[in-house]
């Protein structure tokens, strides 16, 4: 009888193993079926979906970046 024990055990962690798959499964699904609800995504690069940040005044970025390195002026 000592033997049946230990088959029965075999069963019951088999039985266990599989429910665990079974949950996990489960929620893979769930999640599958979440994104395929949702919109599909915008790829375009072009299009602007935010107003811009407007320019603080008196900082003109363009002449910044295109300064020649001679005139570049580093703080003291």
């Amino acid at each position: 009888m000592p033997a049946d024990r230990g088959l029965v055990s075999r069963i019951h962690d088999e039985i266990a193993a599989i429910a665990r798959q079974n949950a996990y499964v489960r929620d893979l699904i769930a999640q599958s079926c979440e994104l395929l609800r949702q919109k599909a995504p915008d790829t375009f690069l072009g299009r602007k979906t935010h107003e811009p940040f407007p320019a603080e005044a008196g900082f003109e970025p363009e002449r910044e970046r295109c300064r020649p390195p001679h005139e570049v002026v580093t703080p003291r």
